[in-house]
């Protein structure tokens, strides 16, 4: 009986969190465009254009604003119960980046975020699928010289025509980026296709 109160109790935590963390993208994301003028609905000229906002390392918890047919479109973080991305610690993540686990079996679906980079207990899904796979520890693992971890979407780089890897085929939301002028930018992938991401691009 007391386990079960102290597994509801660390569900309601952690529900809030994800309401707070949702409120707070939201925010970013009204502010941000706001300023920007994208709330008033002026027209954006550049259809590559997109800007995250929220800070997790998981794209999909977080906010997107894209330039679509000459205007803004805004996806919101979900209400997601993987949202947002558990810190070391918390969830069945280990303390610390250099004690996961990484290929041995694990069970349930968690995220984890650390300094280094995303680590998750996942199933790959690329595109040679194994018909008895199981789930196992994966990090991103992205090329040489990309940052960790996984830079946000718009945000600024020098090393124009780099691309790095987060994990599309490994990871739950795994992203694979490119430097494309000035910018970073969403590169889409076959993995990212068939996990239903949709495909956006920055400047």
């Amino acid at each position: 009986m007391a386990g079960q109160r102290e597994r509801e109790r660390r569900e309601q935590q952690r529900e809030q969190q994800r309401r707070e963390q949702r409120r707070l993208v939201e925010r970013r994301v009204r502010d941000r465009l706001s300023e920007d003028g994208a709330e008033q609905l002026r027209p954006c000229n550049d259809p590559s254009l997109s800007c995250e906002y929220g800070g997790d390392q998981d794209l999909q918890c977080d906010g997107l604003a894209v330039c679509t047919n000459g205007s803004w479109s805004v996806t919101e973080p979900p209400a997601s119960s993987l949202c947002p991305t558990s810190p070391p610690g918390k969830d069945g993540c280990p303390d610390k980046y250099s004690s996961v686990p990484v290929g041995a079996s694990c069970t349930g679906t968690t995220e984890c975020a650390y300094p280094q980079g995303r680590c998750a207990c996942a199933v790959s899904f690329g595109p040679v699928q194994l018909e008895d796979a199981g789930s196992s520890w994966v990090c991103e693992q992205p090329e040489d010289g990309c940052p960790e971890p996984r830079p946000q979407v718009g945000t600024s780089c020098s090393m124009e025509g780099l691309t790095c890897d987060y994990g599309t085929c490994t990871l739950p939301g795994g992203t694979a980026m490119a430097c494309t002028n000035g910018t970073w930018a969403i590169q889409m992938s076959a993995c990212a296709v068939a996990a239903g991401i949709a495909p956006s691009q920055t400047r």
